[in-house]
């Protein structure tokens, strides 16, 4: 049993939502310690986590906000509050799991504490909708698509209909037009409109998600019924196994069968099978899923407990690793249905529990040698198994296992181990049941289709498309390596294989595609398929589980691949108010230009505004004259743009990236790797190239971001010429002008000539070069080369880094924020160089100034940045503060006069109203309620 979790700091519903709501919720939300095992739902609506703190975490997708959040809790032998840190920590579960996760090759193996194992369930059917269109909104198209249409006449009211989903009533081939009708909320409007005009939508395949399994190092498993937020949500099997739970997997039930047939492991050498009864809901926001009914063990035909019991050759009960599915549908007879992973080898097993055969990799296999040009006889002899992936599709079921630096892959087909899919059925039955006769009496598998030399630790595959196009493991301690698997795809192909074998590349000819490098150390990995083109991967993903506790995903395909588009883990505090004082600081530097030299304010005010304002501004007095640095600083902001710029077009992240490639799939390189570490030179310069990359990733990502404006601020010198007389009103631009920051400097003039067409070159380049990444908050990654000319690239990728970690109160609003930190960034931009060159005007200089934050107030106001109301509503008000004293800047200037108290007590009655705006914003508006359903297995 189980029920929702009730202790003295949880009793109510009200006291729940202010325990998960705002800060605290941000904070709290993800894993302590080590994540143990990842698992994505079918569309990836949702990933379900598990960890060494005793929790199942389900972080389901939020549409607003274009990110995953934590929507429910499954809590294994915890003290009363989950979010106590030292009460996560203080778990009762310690059994240590056998499945323990050697990270790329490290010297100590970290065993496993905690949840140890999660899997999440569902399953697709073909629904049929009624003859739906949605109207086009742009009314301007349909009406000049009408002119072409002699007997349709545009009607005023069929305006009231744009962008509404109406039902078909009558199709009029011959004129290509579709007859609409439609409600207003009052009246009945029928309108013809030309088809084009109009997207119908037909029949198609949709998921339905299923329960959430959890397996524990104690041996318990769960069950979660996600439609079900009740007491009678989860279903505890207790002490299901004598020994840690390693791995779960789960049949997806047919559209007919509404029935959900799961598979644990563990270290007791058992396989566990439950039988879970489902049946279809619709939930508010959650769309149609399967609701729970019933969950019990499944039993065989005698009425016994089905319980697959693994033995080594010496009759000694081996600890199970790893289970996946064989194939979409449960085969009760002599096919095979689930496969496990011990240390000899894999095990295959029929739909009811009969073990059929034991696979392994033969000690010698040909493979592909580069500097040989030839198949050759190579040691593939595998000591210990560690990684087990499974994928299906139409033509076929690909089955992997993986040893040290060994991956063996076989073909099945129904169920059955084959070499080919171009065999007749009948023979193809007739061979595996030969096959299965050899075994009983010899103990002879069958050999892999095809062995590759990869390292394989927590391997899997490409589950997208009609075949499997790559591969990826870990390597090291903080990479994940996605290496080719597919010779070549089916579409350049005149005739689709006939079976997934068909398509593997030649062993030793597979190349690595792609690398991840990783914050933390990777634990746990599975691949998925995204079908969220617009917020998601838009195909293949990679979800990850970190020893610090993240959960990422990670793009795999396009020119975006290898982005990290989602993170799910708390929010540090240095995360949640540096934002909060970078803000301030921001709108601190912009007030301190209504107090500059210009500006004629009184004199006690002044002195205090100087100050404040060489601190906001960094602009502090050096022991170097200006004159003595205008020289070497302004070459060096030349060379640092000039970096920048081919950087970026020569698309230099791109070529490292392909550099690196090239050297890793190298003959020479391949070879290496029996070497002693002392006798690698090509993985030393491999090593050396990539801390090289990552310095240069550095610096673009400060000139993107914090250098941006003292840059600018140095151009702007560069230009900022004055005549000699300071009596003299003569446009500078005309002769006789000295550099306002070195004097001695003709303007003009020879040096300065040849120096402002060079910057007048180099900054716009910079400037267009920098925009793009500026919004990606620096990162290039984001940046690919093949997007640099593509705006509606730069508004993905701005959007993908802003929301790939929900932020809580301080989140983005996802539809805005491009055009919003575009806009920040050419303010920042311009604010440096208006009050440069306009110092003799203080007037302008003020007006100027106080339009730009004007014109980001109103921005503001109308585009809505930020998703959280508290916080909008604090931004805009320190927006309006700042403009309000701007105002009173430009009302300094035109006074003139240094004695009079106006202006500051104009200054005094605007930030008094601004303090009383803040209180009543902080006493009356609440944060967003972030509701989390908490579960203790009990």
């Amino acid at each position: 049993t189980a029920n929702l979790l009730e202790s003295n700091n949880m009793q109510t519903k009200e006291e729940m939502r202010g325990i998960h709501n705002g800060i605290w919720s941000a904070t709290h939300r993800g894993h302590i310690g080590m994540v143990n095992c990842v698992c994505p739902s079918m569309e990836l609506d949702y990933i379900v986590s598990g960890g060494q703190d005793g929790s199942t975490r389900i972080w389901r997708f939020d549409e607003e906000y274009a990110s995953y959040n934590l929507r429910q809790i499954i809590q294994h032998g915890v003290g009363e509050n989950i979010f106590d840190d030292e009460a996560a920590r203080a778990t009762p579960v310690v059994r240590r799991s056998a499945a323990s996760v050697n990270l790329g090759g490290a010297d100590e193996d970290y065993p496993r504490i905690g949840v140890t194992a999660v899997c999440t369930t569902g399953s697709r059917r073909q629904i049929t909708v009624n003859e739906m269109v949605q109207v086009d909104e742009d009314e301007e198209f349909i009406k000049s698509e009408l002119d072409y249409i002699e007997t349709i006449e545009w009607k005023d009211e069929w305006a009231k209909i744009l962008g509404q989903t109406m039902k078909v009533t009558a199709v009029s081939v011959l004129q290509d037009t579709v007859t609409l009708s439609g409600h207003d909320g009052e009246t009945f409007l029928t309108a013809e409109l030309p088809m084009c005009c109009v997207t119908r939508e037909e029949s198609k395949e949709i998921s339905r998600d299923g329960p959430t399994i959890s397996g524990t190092a104690d041996g318990d498993v769960s069950v979660l019924c996600t439609c079900s937020p009740d007491d009678s949500a989860v279903r505890l099997f207790s002490r299901l196994h004598e020994g840690a739970v390693n791995d779960i997997c789960a049949i997806p039930c047919t559209s007919e069968l509404l029935e959900i047939v799961v598979v644990s492991v563990s270290d007791d050498g058992d396989a566990a099978v439950l039988t879970l009864l489902t049946e279809e809901d619709t939930q508010e926001g959650l769309g149609l899923c399967l609701r729970l009914t019933s969950a019990e063990v499944r039993r065989d035909k005698d009425g016994r407990p089905i319980r697959m019991r693994h033995q080594g050759s010496d009759g000694r009960t081996q600890p199970v690793l790893q289970v996946r599915p064989i194939g979409t549908e449960l085969d009760d007879h002599d096919r095979a249905s689930f496969a496990t992973l011990t240390q000899d080898g894999v095990n295959l097993w029929s739909g009811d529990g009969a073990f059929l055969m034991k696979l392994t990799i033969h000690p010698k296999s040909l493979v592909f040698d580069p500097s040989q040009n030839a198949d050759v006889l190579t040691d593939t002899q595998v000591d210990r198994y560690r990684s087990l992936a499974t994928v299906s599709k139409e033509s076929g079921t690909l089955l992997f296992a993986a040893g040290q630096d060994i991956v063996g892959v076989w073909f099945m087909d129904d169920g059955m181990v084959t070499k080919t899919a171009s065999l007749d059925k009948t023979e193809r039955i007739e061979l595996w049941q030969r096959d299965l006769q050899r075994y009983q009496q010899k103990g002879l598998g069958i050999k892999p289709t095809a062995v590759y030399q990869q390292w394989g630790q927590a391997l899997d595959v490409d589950q997208s498309g009609a075949s499997a196009s790559f591969a990826i493991d870990l390597r090291h301690e903080y990479t994940t390596t996605m290496w080719q698997l597919e010779g070549i795809s089916s579409l350049f192909l005149a005739v689709e294989p006939s079976s997934l074998a068909n398509q593997l590349i030649m062993p030793g000819r597979e190349r690595i595609l792609l690398e991840m490098t990783h914050t933390s150390r990777p634990i746990s990995l599975r691949v998925a398929y995204d079908p969220d083109y617009s917020q998601g991967a838009g195909g293949p993903a990679l979800i990850v589980g970190c020893e610090d506790g993240t959960v990422s995903a990670w793009d795999l395909e396009g020119d975006d691949s290898g982005q990290k588009y989602a993170e799910m883990r708390s929010l540090s505090r240095t995360e949640l108010w540096l934002p909060l004082f970078m803000l301030m600081v921001s709108s601190l530097q912009l007030l301190s230009f209504a107090f500059g030299p210009a500006v004629p304010w009184n004199q006690e005010v002044k002195s205090s505004a100087v100050y404040v304002r060489k601190v906001a501004v960094l602009d502090f007095e050096w022991k170097y004259s200006k004159e003595d640095i205008f020289w070497p600083k302004t070459q060096v902001v030349m060379v640092l743009m000039t970096f920048f710029i081919l950087y970026q077009f020569l698309g230099v992240q791109q070529n490292s990236q392909n550099l690196f490639r090239f050297i890793q799939n190298a003959a020479p390189y391949k070879l290496e790797r029996k070497r002693a570490p002392c006798c690698r030179p090509l993985h030393a310069l491999l090593v050396f190239l990539k801390w090289l990359f990552q310095l240069q990733s550095t610096v673009i990502s400060l000139l993107a971001t914090i250098l941006v404006v003292p840059m600018v601020k140095v151009i702007a010198i560069a230009f900022d010429c004055v005549p000699a007389d300071p009596d003299n009103a003569q446009l500078c631009i005309l002769g006789g002008c000295r550099l306002a920051e070195a004097p001695t400097i003709l303007c003009y003039e020879s040096q300065h000539l040849s120096l402002i067409v060079k910057l007048g070159l180099l900054f716009p380049i910079y400037l267009f070069a920098v925009l793009p990444i500026a919004a990606c908050a620096g990162d290039d990654t984001y940046v690919p080369p093949a997007t640099l000319y593509n705006l509606d690239a730069w508004r993905r990728s701005a959007k993908r880094k802003a929301t790939d970690l929900h932020m809580g109160y301080l989140h983005p609003n996802p539809k805005v924020v491009f055009r919003y930190q575009l806009m920040e960034l050419l303010g920042r931009v311009a604010i440096p160089i208006i009050t440069t060159e306009t110092t003799r005007y203080p007037l302008l200089q003020t007006s100027l100034v106080a339009s730009i934050s004007f014109v980001s107030f109103v921005l503001t106001v109308v585009w809505h940045p930020f998703l959280e109301k508290k916080y909008l509503m604090l931004v805009i008000i320190l927006k309006a503060y700042t403009v309000m004293v701007m105002l009173i800047g430009v009302v300094t200037v035109i006074i003139d006069d240094s004695d009079s108290w106006v202006p500051e007590i104009l200054v005094a009655c605007t930030s008094a109203c601004a303090i009383i705006a803040l209180m009543v914003l902080m006493m009356t508006v609440q944060l967003r309620t972030v509701e989390v359903g908490v579960y203790r297995a009990v």
